[in-house]
Formats: C-alpha cells, structure tokens, sequence
C-alpha cells in the first residue's frame, strides 16, 4: 500500500511540475546590480534626455556606481527603469549620494503602479536642499502623503520602500522613517533624477527583493485530493 501511495504521488509530482512548466509560476526572489558590469544592465530601461553612465570616479561598495545627470533638454532628467510586468510584494533598495545636485534638480527611489507612480523616496529638489529627504506617497486626486526630513548631503545614504499587507514602509540608512497604508504592492521601480539644468547624483548596491502580489496559475495545483505546494523561481525575464 505505502508503495502505491508513494508511486502515486510520484506521478502527481510530475503532473504538477509539467503543468507549472506550462502554466506558469511564482516568480519570486532577488535581483541585485552593484553596477560593476562594463555597461548598464539590461534589466533597465534608460530613460532620458538625461545621461546615466556607468563610473569608478565614486562608489559605495566595489569599484563602480551609475551616474544619473539632468541636461538642458527639456524634460531635462535620467531615469533607469524597471517593469517586473506584473504586480509585486516585498521590498527595493539603493545606496544614495547627491551631494552634486543642485539648481532645482532632485534625485529619488520610485515605485509605481501600470499607469501612475505611487511613492517616492528623494533628496533636494526645488527647494535646492540637498541635506533635505522627502518620503512620499500619491493619493490623487487627495493630498500628497509626506514626511520630510533632514540628513548628510554628503554621505551614502540607503534608500528602501517596502509594500505588504500593512502598506508602504520607507527606510532611511535601516530605519523606519514612514509608513502608509494606502498601497500594498507595486510594478514598477525608478532609480531618477529630474528638474534642473546640471544636476549630478549617484546609485549603487540596487536591490529588489520581490515576489508576485497575485501568483500566478500552477503555484498550487489540487490533484486527486492531494494539494501539492509548488516552490516558484524567478521567471524574469519571460
């Protein structure tokens, strides 16, 4: 008897692994870019007229960042973009060093949903403070939610925005600084400078840690009363 059981779910393993191959998975896992290749990865989408080049000129960890600098082209800012392509939990995060920005130019960590950005996580910007950072959250057509703070212009700093059950956590340098519950998952991530005609700032140490806000089929399948968990890899890209 335990030797039929055993061949049985044998072969619902194997049905359910083709059908996850076939149907889909759970695409969960880590991505990290110290920006140490020879060119930018292409896990971004370069967004200008800004420039973002990759140097060894500063770095937070290795021997590389990127560097992100607006141009006096209107819309005048740089962006590296990410569309994970479908609705994600779980967390993303960048070192931070904007002492060179200037002239109304702010530098920020985005997330944002199919159709609009749904926080931000900046320093300076038209108030040309680059000791001020900002966490924000879109609420359109309400009132922005915000909290404003100050540090080192100077320094590296850690930019995280997480999104759960309980809605957005910002963290600054490790520590919780806002939180809001308007939001629990997000598409889209932005590593941006925008505004201002010769702004500078620099990223490294990216790192996403997400998994998909809805799996999707083939992540559990039931099959002869048996209800297999199937454990999902990473599928970006498709």
């Amino acid at each position: 008897m335990s030797s039929s059981i055993s061949a049985s779910l044998i072969r619902v393993s194997i049905v359910c692994l083709a059908l996850m191959t076939s149907i889909g998975c759970l695409r969960a896992g880590t991505i990290a870019d110290g920006f140490e290749a020879a060119s930018i990865s292409s896990f971004w989408t370069v967004i200008g007229p800004g420039t973002s080049v990759l140097t060894s000129s500063i770095a937070h960890s290795g021997s590389q960042s990127v560097v992100l600098s607006t141009v006096s082209t209107y819309p005048y800012w740089a962006t590296l973009s990410h569309d994970f392509g479908s609705d994600q939990v779980g967390s993303v995060s960048v070192w931070v060093q904007g002492d060179s920005l200037c002239c109304r130019s702010g530098a920020a960590l985005d997330i944002g949903g199919s159709t609009d950005w749904i926080a931000t996580f900046q320093q300076s910007g038209q108030n040309n403070c680059n000791t001020c950072f900002v966490a924000r959250v879109n609420l359109t057509p309400s009132p922005e939610h915000d909290y404003a703070f100050s540090g080192s212009a100077s320094d590296w700093h850690l930019f995280e925005i997480d999104a759960g059950s309980d809605g957005l956590t910002f963290k600054f340098d490790g520590s919780t600084v806002f939180t809001d519950p308007s939001y629990t998952s997000f598409r889209t991530v932005d590593l941006t400078i925008w505004a201002g005609l010769s702004g500078t700032v620099y990223f490294d140490d990216f790192t996403a840690q997400t998994t998909d806000a809805a799996p999707e089929p083939g992540t559990l399948i039931l099959l002869g009363g048996a209800l297999v968990g199937l454990m999902g890899r990473r599928c970006w890209p498709k």
